[in-house]
């Protein structure tokens, strides 16, 4: 949950950079190099939470599901 707010937190101050001072300087796609970064890590750690919440919590006959 942290890293999703420190996500968040970075696109809010990418897109109030490119509102106030898009006139004033260049913005270009490694803006959101951050942003983005910060989403696959919070992506990649979900999916590993996931998948170990799925095999202590589902019956041995399901667990072949869960893949």
């Amino acid at each position: 949950m942290f890293c999703s707010v420190i996500c968040c937190v970075t696109a809010w101050r990418v897109e109030y950079h490119k509102l106030h001072h898009v006139g004033i300087h260049p913005i270009c796609i490694f803006w959101l190099i951050p942003q983005f970064i910060l989403f696959e890590v919070m992506e990649g750690l979900n999916a590993i939470e996931l998948q170990d919440f799925f095999e202590s919590q589902v019956s041995e006959s399901m667990n072949q599901y869960g893949p």
